[in-house]
Protein backbone atom coordinates (compact mmCIF):
# COMPACT_ATOMS: atom_id res chain seq x y z
CA UNK A 1 0.00 0.00 0.00
CA UNK A 2 1.28 3.35 -0.61
CA UNK A 3 1.97 5.40 2.43
CA UNK A 4 2.43 9.54 2.45
CA UNK A 5 4.32 11.33 4.89
CA UNK A 6 2.93 13.84 6.88
CA UNK A 7 4.73 16.13 8.83
CA UNK A 8 3.68 15.73 12.77
CA UNK A 9 4.18 19.21 13.84
CA UNK A 10 1.05 21.87 14.28
CA UNK A 11 1.88 25.53 13.30
CA UNK A 12 -1.13 28.16 14.79
CA UNK A 13 -0.85 31.58 14.89
CA UNK A 14 -3.32 34.92 15.93
CA UNK A 15 -3.14 36.90 12.86
CA UNK A 16 -5.53 37.89 9.94
CA UNK A 17 -6.94 35.10 7.77
CA UNK A 18 -6.43 35.10 4.04
CA UNK A 19 -8.77 33.21 3.19
CA UNK A 20 -12.55 33.92 3.71
CA UNK A 21 -14.55 32.51 6.61
CA UNK A 22 -17.05 31.00 4.99
CA UNK A 23 -18.92 28.35 7.57
CA UNK A 24 -19.95 27.53 11.00
CA UNK A 25 -18.05 24.85 12.73
CA UNK A 26 -20.62 22.05 12.77
CA UNK A 27 -21.05 18.22 14.72
CA UNK A 28 -20.31 19.04 17.92
CA UNK A 29 -20.59 16.82 21.07
CA UNK A 30 -20.68 18.34 24.66
CA UNK A 31 -19.51 16.97 27.98
CA UNK A 32 -21.33 17.32 31.49
CA UNK A 33 -20.84 20.28 33.47
CA UNK A 34 -17.86 20.50 36.03
CA UNK A 35 -15.93 22.51 38.37
CA UNK A 36 -12.87 23.95 37.50
CA UNK A 37 -11.30 23.84 40.56
CA UNK A 38 -7.34 23.00 40.57
CA UNK A 39 -7.75 22.36 36.80
CA UNK A 40 -4.93 23.11 34.27
CA UNK A 41 -6.84 25.02 31.86
CA UNK A 42 -4.11 24.70 29.00
CA UNK A 43 -3.55 21.01 29.46
CA UNK A 44 -5.47 18.63 26.62
CA UNK A 45 -7.85 16.29 29.49
CA UNK A 46 -6.23 12.81 30.50
CA UNK A 47 -8.14 9.85 28.34
CA UNK A 48 -9.90 8.45 31.48
CA UNK A 49 -11.34 12.36 31.85
CA UNK A 50 -12.53 11.98 27.96
CA UNK A 51 -14.13 8.74 28.51
CA UNK A 52 -16.13 9.64 31.47
CA UNK A 53 -16.99 13.16 30.25
CA UNK A 54 -20.52 11.80 29.30
CA UNK A 55 -20.85 13.11 25.59
CA UNK A 56 -24.27 14.28 24.07
CA UNK A 57 -24.49 15.62 20.62
CA UNK A 58 -25.56 19.83 20.68
CA UNK A 59 -27.51 21.58 18.10
CA UNK A 60 -26.43 24.55 16.84
CA UNK A 61 -28.45 27.89 16.62
CA UNK A 62 -28.83 29.56 12.55
CA UNK A 63 -26.01 31.51 13.19
CA UNK A 64 -23.51 28.90 14.55
CA UNK A 65 -23.72 29.85 18.33
CA UNK A 66 -23.97 26.76 21.04
CA UNK A 67 -25.58 27.81 24.50
CA UNK A 68 -25.10 26.30 27.17
CA UNK A 69 -27.57 26.34 29.67
CA UNK A 70 -26.59 25.50 33.38
CA UNK A 71 -27.40 26.17 36.71
CA UNK A 72 -25.11 26.86 39.53
CA UNK A 73 -27.70 25.17 42.32
CA UNK A 74 -26.18 25.73 46.13
CA UNK A 75 -22.60 24.67 45.33
CA UNK A 76 -19.81 26.74 46.31
CA UNK A 77 -18.44 26.37 42.70
CA UNK A 78 -16.41 29.83 41.47
CA UNK A 79 -16.27 28.71 37.90
CA UNK A 80 -18.21 25.70 35.57
CA UNK A 81 -16.11 24.29 32.75
CA UNK A 82 -17.66 21.93 29.57
CA UNK A 83 -16.19 20.53 27.05
CA UNK A 84 -16.51 20.47 23.61
CA UNK A 85 -15.41 18.62 20.57
CA UNK A 86 -16.01 18.14 16.73
CA UNK A 87 -14.61 15.77 14.43
CA UNK A 88 -13.52 16.55 10.90
CA UNK A 89 -11.69 14.64 8.25
CA UNK A 90 -9.23 16.24 5.31
CA UNK A 91 -7.91 14.05 2.46
CA UNK A 92 -4.73 15.87 3.11
CA UNK A 93 -3.04 18.49 4.79
CA UNK A 94 -4.78 21.57 5.37
CA UNK A 95 -3.94 25.31 6.28
CA UNK A 96 -7.32 26.36 8.21
CA UNK A 97 -8.78 29.82 9.13
CA UNK A 98 -10.73 29.85 12.64
CA UNK A 99 -12.66 32.93 13.61
CA UNK A 100 -13.85 31.92 17.87
CA UNK A 101 -16.29 34.05 18.92
CA UNK A 102 -16.90 33.20 23.02
CA UNK A 103 -18.77 34.45 26.24
CA UNK A 104 -15.47 35.08 29.31
CA UNK A 105 -13.05 31.88 28.59
CA UNK A 106 -11.82 29.52 26.40
CA UNK A 107 -9.14 27.09 25.73
CA UNK A 108 -8.94 25.60 21.78
CA UNK A 109 -6.96 22.36 20.78
CA UNK A 110 -6.54 21.04 17.22
CA UNK A 111 -5.44 17.24 17.46
CA UNK A 112 -4.34 17.39 21.52
CA UNK A 113 -2.54 20.30 21.19
CA UNK A 114 -3.13 24.05 22.40
CA UNK A 115 -3.71 26.72 19.76
CA UNK A 116 -5.48 29.96 21.83
CA UNK A 117 -6.40 30.50 25.39
CA UNK A 118 -8.39 33.92 25.78
CA UNK A 119 -9.85 35.49 28.39
CA UNK A 120 -12.86 38.66 27.62
CA UNK A 121 -13.25 40.86 30.30
CA UNK A 122 -16.66 40.85 31.85
CA UNK A 123 -19.35 43.14 30.14
CA UNK A 124 -16.62 43.72 27.65
CA UNK A 125 -16.32 41.00 25.05
CA UNK A 126 -13.90 41.14 22.52
CA UNK A 127 -14.30 40.64 19.00
CA UNK A 128 -13.79 37.12 16.99
CA UNK A 129 -10.12 36.07 17.49
CA UNK A 130 -8.65 34.73 14.08
CA UNK A 131 -6.44 31.89 14.13
CA UNK A 132 -4.72 29.86 11.57
CA UNK A 133 -3.86 26.38 11.97
CA UNK A 134 -2.76 23.01 10.14
CA UNK A 135 -4.72 20.06 10.37
CA UNK A 136 -3.18 16.59 9.02
CA UNK A 137 -4.09 14.36 6.23
CA UNK A 138 -7.07 12.10 7.79
CA UNK A 139 -9.22 12.73 11.50
CA UNK A 140 -8.84 15.37 13.37
CA UNK A 141 -10.28 17.32 16.30
CA UNK A 142 -11.28 20.23 17.34
CA UNK A 143 -11.32 20.51 21.05
CA UNK A 144 -13.11 23.28 23.16
CA UNK A 145 -12.41 23.84 27.05
CA UNK A 146 -15.31 26.75 27.67
CA UNK A 147 -15.21 28.10 31.58
CA UNK A 148 -18.09 30.35 32.71
CA UNK A 149 -18.08 32.27 36.22
CA UNK A 150 -21.41 34.02 35.43
CA UNK A 151 -24.58 32.96 33.43
CA UNK A 152 -23.60 33.75 29.99
CA UNK A 153 -22.12 30.81 28.57
CA UNK A 154 -21.84 30.34 24.85
CA UNK A 155 -19.32 29.84 21.95
CA UNK A 156 -19.18 29.69 17.90
CA UNK A 157 -15.86 28.74 15.68
CA UNK A 158 -16.34 29.44 11.66
CA UNK A 159 -14.23 27.65 9.67
CA UNK A 160 -12.06 28.90 5.96
CA UNK A 161 -12.89 25.31 5.01
CA UNK A 162 -15.49 23.36 4.68
CA UNK A 163 -14.70 20.58 6.98
CA UNK A 164 -15.93 17.06 6.02
CA UNK A 165 -17.59 15.36 9.22
CA UNK A 166 -15.85 11.60 10.13
CA UNK A 167 -17.79 8.76 8.09
CA UNK A 168 -19.41 6.34 10.11
CA UNK A 169 -21.59 2.84 8.92
CA UNK A 170 -21.82 0.98 12.68
CA UNK A 171 -24.31 -1.38 9.82
CA UNK A 172 -21.24 -3.22 9.03
CA UNK A 173 -20.47 -4.44 12.46
CA UNK A 174 -22.86 -6.32 15.19
CA UNK A 175 -22.04 -7.54 18.22
CA UNK A 176 -22.25 -12.37 18.23
CA UNK A 177 -21.71 -12.86 21.57
CA UNK A 178 -20.05 -11.22 25.00
CA UNK A 179 -18.33 -13.21 27.80
CA UNK A 180 -19.67 -12.68 31.24
CA UNK A 181 -18.18 -9.41 32.98
CA UNK A 182 -16.48 -11.22 35.56
CA UNK A 183 -12.63 -9.89 34.37
CA UNK A 184 -10.63 -7.20 35.79
CA UNK A 185 -10.54 -4.83 33.56
CA UNK A 186 -8.98 -6.74 30.26
CA UNK A 187 -6.73 -4.91 28.47
CA UNK A 188 -5.60 -7.69 25.34
CA UNK A 189 -6.75 -10.08 23.70
CA UNK A 190 -4.33 -12.86 20.76
CA UNK A 191 -5.76 -16.01 19.77
CA UNK A 192 -3.45 -18.70 19.82
CA UNK A 193 -4.18 -21.63 16.76
CA UNK A 194 -2.37 -24.54 18.28
CA UNK A 195 -4.73 -24.59 20.94
CA UNK A 196 -7.52 -22.89 19.82
CA UNK A 197 -7.90 -20.67 22.13
CA UNK A 198 -7.67 -16.70 23.13
CA UNK A 199 -5.49 -15.46 25.61
CA UNK A 200 -7.27 -12.15 27.44
CA UNK A 201 -4.92 -9.87 29.63
CA UNK A 202 -6.28 -8.73 32.65
CA UNK A 203 -4.70 -5.73 33.72
CA UNK A 204 -6.35 -4.71 36.75
CA UNK A 205 -5.85 -0.73 36.53
CA UNK A 206 -6.23 -0.51 40.33
CA UNK A 207 -2.93 -1.88 40.97
CA UNK A 208 -1.15 0.45 42.09
CA UNK A 209 -3.20 0.37 45.44
CA UNK A 210 -2.78 -3.02 46.25
CA UNK A 211 1.22 -3.51 46.59
CA UNK A 212 1.32 -6.44 44.73
CA UNK A 213 0.89 -8.13 41.26
CA UNK A 214 -2.92 -8.65 40.78
CA UNK A 215 -3.08 -9.28 36.85
CA UNK A 216 -3.65 -12.31 35.41
CA UNK A 217 -4.18 -14.30 32.11
CA UNK A 218 -7.24 -15.80 31.02
CA UNK A 219 -8.53 -18.44 28.55
CA UNK A 220 -11.65 -17.73 26.30
CA UNK A 221 -13.43 -20.32 23.90
CA UNK A 222 -13.84 -19.05 20.58
CA UNK A 223 -17.53 -18.97 21.22
CA UNK A 224 -16.91 -16.67 24.00
CA UNK A 225 -16.91 -18.68 27.14
CA UNK A 226 -14.23 -18.35 29.95
CA UNK A 227 -12.20 -21.47 29.93
CA UNK A 228 -10.09 -20.44 32.56
CA UNK A 229 -10.40 -16.80 34.69
CA UNK A 230 -7.19 -16.68 35.84
CA UNK A 231 -4.63 -19.29 33.89
CA UNK A 232 -1.64 -17.36 34.50
CA UNK A 233 -1.87 -15.39 37.64
CA UNK A 234 0.69 -12.91 39.82
CA UNK A 235 1.36 -10.66 36.63
CA UNK A 236 2.02 -7.02 37.17
CA UNK A 237 -0.79 -4.86 35.18
CA UNK A 238 -0.12 -6.90 32.18
CA UNK A 239 -0.79 -5.44 28.48
CA UNK A 240 0.02 -6.81 25.34
CA UNK A 241 0.04 -10.48 24.25
CA UNK A 242 2.16 -12.48 21.85
CA UNK A 243 2.13 -15.88 20.45
CA UNK A 244 5.14 -17.57 18.95
CA UNK A 245 5.46 -20.94 18.53
CA UNK A 246 4.17 -22.68 21.85
CA UNK A 247 4.96 -19.20 23.60
CA UNK A 248 3.19 -16.79 24.84
CA UNK A 249 4.70 -13.42 25.53
CA UNK A 250 3.23 -11.24 28.14
CA UNK A 251 4.35 -7.42 28.53
CA UNK A 252 3.96 -6.27 32.24
CA UNK A 253 5.53 -3.00 33.97
CA UNK A 254 8.68 -4.29 34.37
CA UNK A 255 9.55 -6.42 31.46
CA UNK A 256 8.38 -9.68 28.96
CA UNK A 257 7.30 -13.07 31.14
CA UNK A 258 7.47 -15.62 28.63
CA UNK A 259 5.04 -18.88 29.30
CA UNK A 260 4.78 -22.32 27.76
CA UNK A 261 1.26 -22.09 26.55
CA UNK A 262 0.89 -26.26 26.49
CA UNK A 263 1.61 -26.68 30.41
CA UNK A 264 1.04 -22.92 31.53
CA UNK A 265 4.80 -23.09 32.93
CA UNK A 266 6.79 -19.90 33.63
CA UNK A 267 9.56 -20.30 31.18
CA UNK A 268 11.74 -16.72 31.61
CA UNK A 269 11.48 -13.00 31.94
CA UNK A 270 13.13 -10.19 30.06
CA UNK A 271 13.36 -7.52 32.19
CA UNK A 272 13.79 -3.46 31.48
CA UNK A 273 14.28 -1.51 34.75
CA UNK A 274 14.25 1.63 32.67
CA UNK A 275 11.13 1.71 30.41
CA UNK A 276 8.30 3.79 31.49
CA UNK A 277 5.20 1.99 30.65
CA UNK A 278 5.57 -1.17 28.01
CA UNK A 279 2.58 -1.31 26.22
CA UNK A 280 2.12 -3.51 23.20
CA UNK A 281 3.83 -6.46 21.78
CA UNK A 282 4.17 -8.12 18.26
CA UNK A 283 6.63 -10.68 16.44
CA UNK A 284 7.98 -11.05 12.49
CA UNK A 285 8.54 -13.82 10.54
CA UNK A 286 11.62 -14.73 12.04
CA UNK A 287 10.39 -14.19 15.46
CA UNK A 288 11.91 -11.55 16.52
CA UNK A 289 9.30 -9.94 19.62
CA UNK A 290 9.25 -5.96 19.25
CA UNK A 291 7.60 -3.72 22.40
CA UNK A 292 6.39 -0.38 22.33
CA UNK A 293 7.10 1.70 25.55
CA UNK A 294 4.59 4.60 25.96
CA UNK A 295 6.74 7.20 27.06
CA UNK A 296 6.98 10.68 25.88
CA UNK A 297 10.40 11.47 26.88
CA UNK A 298 12.64 11.87 23.84
CA UNK A 299 15.82 10.32 25.48
CA UNK A 300 13.80 6.98 26.16
CA UNK A 301 13.48 4.33 23.40
CA UNK A 302 10.12 4.19 21.89
CA UNK A 303 10.38 0.10 20.95
CA UNK A 304 12.49 -2.49 22.34
CA UNK A 305 13.46 -5.85 20.74
CA UNK A 306 13.89 -9.66 22.07
CA UNK A 307 16.33 -11.04 19.72
CA UNK A 308 18.91 -13.61 20.22
CA UNK A 309 17.19 -14.06 23.82
CA UNK A 310 18.15 -10.82 24.85
CA UNK A 311 16.39 -7.53 25.28
CA UNK A 312 17.25 -4.27 23.94
CA UNK A 313 16.36 -0.87 22.70
CA UNK A 314 15.68 -1.10 18.42
CA UNK A 315 14.20 2.43 17.73
CA UNK A 316 14.46 6.08 19.57
CA UNK A 317 12.70 8.77 17.17
CA UNK A 318 12.03 12.15 17.49
CA UNK A 319 8.72 11.26 15.13
CA UNK A 320 7.17 8.99 17.57
CA UNK A 321 5.74 9.56 20.88
CA UNK A 322 3.90 8.05 23.45
CA UNK A 323 4.01 4.75 21.29
CA UNK A 324 1.20 2.45 21.85
CA UNK A 325 -0.22 -0.35 19.65
CA UNK A 326 2.13 -2.11 17.35
CA UNK A 327 1.37 -4.86 14.59
CA UNK A 328 4.29 -6.46 12.35
CA UNK A 329 2.42 -6.50 8.50
CA UNK A 330 4.65 -7.34 5.31
CA UNK A 331 7.61 -5.86 6.85
CA UNK A 332 6.46 -2.90 8.35
CA UNK A 333 5.67 -2.11 12.09
CA UNK A 334 2.20 -0.83 12.09
CA UNK A 335 2.32 1.81 15.26
CA UNK A 336 0.31 4.44 16.64
CA UNK A 337 1.46 7.31 17.38
CA UNK A 338 -0.35 8.89 20.19
CA UNK A 339 1.51 11.83 20.57
CA UNK A 340 0.99 13.02 17.88
CA UNK A 341 -1.75 10.88 16.74
CA UNK A 342 -1.07 9.76 13.99
CA UNK A 343 -1.08 5.70 12.77
CA UNK A 344 2.22 5.34 11.62
CA UNK A 345 4.27 2.29 10.10
CA UNK A 346 7.92 1.44 10.28
CA UNK A 347 9.80 -0.19 8.09
CA UNK A 348 12.19 -3.07 9.82
CA UNK A 349 14.72 -3.01 7.18
CA UNK A 350 15.88 0.65 7.76
CA UNK A 351 13.60 1.91 10.07
CA UNK A 352 11.91 4.46 7.84
CA UNK A 353 9.14 6.11 9.24
CA UNK A 354 6.08 6.76 6.88
CA UNK A 355 2.65 8.12 7.89
CA UNK A 356 -0.57 6.77 7.23
CA UNK A 357 -2.92 9.07 8.54
CA UNK A 358 -3.88 11.27 11.35
CA UNK A 359 -6.46 9.86 13.75
CA UNK A 360 -6.57 12.96 15.99
CA UNK A 361 -5.83 12.73 19.77
CA UNK A 362 -6.78 9.69 21.24
CA UNK A 363 -5.14 6.01 22.90
CA UNK A 364 -4.51 4.07 19.63
CA UNK A 365 -4.76 0.84 21.12
CA UNK A 366 -5.53 -1.98 19.19
CA UNK A 367 -4.19 -2.80 15.06
CA UNK A 368 -5.19 -5.62 13.05
CA UNK A 369 -5.72 -5.90 8.77
CA UNK A 370 -9.22 -7.30 8.06
CA UNK A 371 -9.56 -9.83 4.87
CA UNK A 372 -9.98 -7.25 2.14
CA UNK A 373 -6.69 -5.21 3.14
CA UNK A 374 -7.52 -2.28 5.07
CA UNK A 375 -6.35 -1.50 8.42
CA UNK A 376 -8.48 -1.74 11.55
CA UNK A 377 -7.61 0.67 14.10
CA UNK A 378 -9.26 1.06 17.38
CA UNK A 379 -9.07 3.79 20.06
CA UNK A 380 -8.83 2.66 23.32
CA UNK A 381 -11.72 5.08 24.06
CA UNK A 382 -14.25 3.46 22.40
CA UNK A 383 -14.07 3.88 18.54
CA UNK A 384 -13.11 1.40 16.08
CA UNK A 385 -12.14 2.45 12.25
CA UNK A 386 -11.58 0.97 9.48
CA UNK A 387 -8.78 2.52 7.16
CA UNK A 388 -8.44 1.93 3.00
CA UNK A 389 -5.17 1.36 1.59
CA UNK A 390 -6.24 4.88 0.53
CA UNK A 391 -5.97 6.39 3.90
CA UNK A 392 -9.97 6.61 3.78
CA UNK A 393 -10.93 6.19 7.19
CA UNK A 394 -14.81 5.27 8.74
CA UNK A 395 -15.90 4.76 11.59
CA UNK A 396 -17.65 1.28 12.28
CA UNK A 397 -18.07 1.13 15.80
CA UNK A 398 -18.26 3.10 19.10
CA UNK A 399 -18.42 1.94 22.34
CA UNK A 400 -18.84 4.82 24.20
CA UNK A 401 -22.84 4.32 24.57
CA UNK A 402 -22.69 0.93 25.96
CA UNK A 403 -19.41 2.87 28.40
CA UNK A 404 -16.94 0.61 27.98
CA UNK A 405 -13.28 0.61 26.07
CA UNK A 406 -11.92 -0.70 23.09
CA UNK A 407 -8.39 -1.66 23.40
CA UNK A 408 -5.91 -3.99 22.20
CA UNK A 409 -8.21 -6.13 19.84
CA UNK A 410 -7.46 -10.13 18.31
CA UNK A 411 -9.11 -9.97 14.76
CA UNK A 412 -10.02 -13.28 13.39
CA UNK A 413 -9.96 -13.57 9.46
CA UNK A 414 -11.78 -17.06 9.75
CA UNK A 415 -15.01 -15.83 11.12
CA UNK A 416 -14.25 -11.99 10.06
CA UNK A 417 -14.83 -10.93 13.74
CA UNK A 418 -13.00 -8.57 15.86
CA UNK A 419 -12.23 -9.80 20.04
CA UNK A 420 -12.67 -6.83 21.99
CA UNK A 421 -11.44 -6.61 25.54
CA UNK A 422 -13.63 -4.15 26.48
CA UNK A 423 -11.40 -2.78 29.94
CA UNK A 424 -13.74 -0.85 32.21
CA UNK A 425 -16.50 -2.89 30.97
CA UNK A 426 -14.91 -6.24 32.46
CA UNK A 427 -15.73 -8.40 29.45
CA UNK A 428 -14.61 -9.36 26.32
CA UNK A 429 -17.08 -8.51 23.12
CA UNK A 430 -17.49 -10.15 19.83
CA UNK A 431 -18.03 -7.81 16.68
CA UNK A 432 -18.94 -9.39 13.52
CA UNK A 433 -17.86 -6.98 10.65
CA UNK A 434 -19.07 -7.27 7.11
Amino acid sequence: MGLTLIPANLHAQESGISEAIIKPVGNWELSSLFDISGLELEQYPHFFTIFNARWDPVKQDKNGWINIERKRGTADVSAYGAYARSFFICQDQLNCGFNIEFSEEICVFLNGKLIIRKENKPGNPSGPTKIEAVAHRGLNELFIFIISRSTDWKFRILSSQVLAPLPSDHSVARITWETEATMLTPESAIYDPENEIYYVSNYDYMYYTKGYPTGYVSKVSPDGKIVELEWIRGLFAPTGLCVVGNKLYIVVRNGVVVVDTRKGNYISQYDVPDAVFLNDITADSLGRIYITDSSTDPAKPDIYIIENKQIKPWLQSDAISNANGIYEYHGKLLVGNNGEGLFQAINIKDKSIETICSLGPGTIDGIRIDNHGNWLVSHWEGKIFRISGSGMITEIFDSGPKDYNTADFEFSAESNTIIIPTFLGNKVTALKIN
